[in-house]
């Protein structure tokens, strides 16, 4: 990819955030429009074959912690308590429920997309690697598409917090973190996952000591707000996170050929994955730099043992893995002189024929049983192949500077 080599660690300018915003609301909006073919615009709840929203629907009905279906009092549903309160206090100023969910998960599809984009200029990805990047974590079917299809979630808004954090970490506002993290901890716990990272980001830039004091200070309110509300809500379950995982490791074990082999991988990441291994070597030698980033993808894949999703939870993984996945092309095309106009369109190409082959609304329960895709297997596959032939036949091309 000729002229899309990293320019360096770099600040924002206003006109990145008119291109990050401009780019992922077209990019939520071809996902609406694609939703929309098959089952409208603010479809009914009932045409949703899953089964969580069905709980935020009812959080959204009564007081906070006193929902109306007994199902919304279980751990950790009813801690998950934001974005029904925002949808409740809609409902009290007349709107209806279901658009005000709609409207909260766009918005928050939207604002997280444009984070990523922000976030690949910060680590000096020119604007069209950044938006290569934007445009591939958008045909990721368990990201944007899942959200307009399963829209009464707190995900969304929580993704969109989580994406905010990275940015503001990587600008150095450690101080945006007190409100983004209290927020997005009323949101989901999946927003923990910052915490490690805004420390071994500091660790690596400073001493154990300031990594240590950055992440008390910035992070003791979000985590009171956190633990706040886990004792002020009681469960009528016992929620005993141990339990949660052996049963949750049993269950992808028994499935591990069936499809958790193929959905932990390529069937969640799509062409990420032979993105970021295009360059093994180079990658390698990177992690010691980027412990931060490793620490968000490790833990969002340790998250897969709490819940039986799957690539729902390693969407929040795309802060790390979407400009570590463009930064590796871009070096590629760097060494082997292949430009942006003819390595994206083919990148994009075998991501959508991902997301158009991946089921959503045609399958009871797909976000748990999606089937694995022999075709989408093959198409990733020989995409890594493609890359590693060109960078096989690159050897001895002087890169481009």
């Amino acid at each position: 990819m000729e002229a899309t080599a990293a320019e360096g660690p770099r600040s924002l300018r206003r006109a990145d955030l008119a291109i990050a915003l401009a780019a992922a609301s077209l990019a939520v909006a071809l996902n609406v429009g694609y939703v929309y073919r098959d089952l409208g615009l603010v479809h009914s709840p009932d045409a949703i074959l899953e089964g969580d929203h069905h709980r935020y629907l009812s959080l959204a009905s009564g007081p906070v912690g006193e929902p109306g279906d007994d199902r919304a009092r279980e751990a950790p549903f009813c801690w998950r308590i934001l974005v029904p309160w925002l949808v409740a206090r809609a409902a009290a100023a007349g709107a209806r429920p279901e658009p005000t969910f709609y409207a909260v998960s766009l918005l928050g599809l939207t604002v997280f997309l444009a984070a990523l984009f922000l976030h690949g200029r910060q680590r000096g990805l020119t604007t069209g690697v950044s938006l290569l990047g934007v445009s591939v974590a958008a045909l990721l079917p368990g990201g944007v598409r899942w959200y307009v299809y399963q829209y009464p979630m707190p995900d969304p808004l929580c993704l969109a917090l989580v994406g905010l954090a990275v940015v503001a970490i990587e600008a150095r506002r450690d101080a945006w973190l007190i409100p983004i993290g209290m927020a997005a901890l009323a949101s989901r716990e999946s927003y923990l996952l910052v915490i490690p990272y805004h420390f071994l980001h500091r660790l690596q830039r400073g001493s154990l000591r300031e990594a240590l004091r950055a992440a008390l200070l910035y992070n003791a309110l979000p985590l009171a707000v956190f633990l706040g509300i886990r004792l002020s809500i009681e469960a009528v379950n016992s929620h005993r996170p141990l339990e949660i995982a052996q049963d949750i490791a049993r269950f992808r074990w028994r499935r591990l050929w069936v499809n958790q082999a193929y959905f932990t991988t390529v069937g969640s990441l799509g062409v990420l994955l032979p993105a970021l291994l295009a360059l093994p070597a180079r990658l390698i030698r990177a992690l010691p730099r980027e412990l931060a980033g490793a620490s968000l993808v490790l833990g969002a894949y340790a998250s897969l043992l709490l819940a039986n999703n799957t690539d729902r939870l390693l969407m929040y993984a795309l802060p790390a893995l979407v400009p570590a996945a463009m930064a590796q092309l871009a070096e590629l095309g760097r060494r082997t002189r292949v430009p942006l106009a003819a390595a994206g369109p083919v990148l994009l190409a075998v991501q959508a024929y991902h997301y158009d082959q991946t089921l959503y609304f045609q399958k009871l329960g797909a976000s748990i049983f999606q089937p694995a895709n022999l075709g989408v297997t093959y198409a990733v596959g020989a995409l890594w192949l493609a890359l590693q032939a060109s960078r096989i036949a690159s050897r001895g091309i002087r890169p481009r500077r």
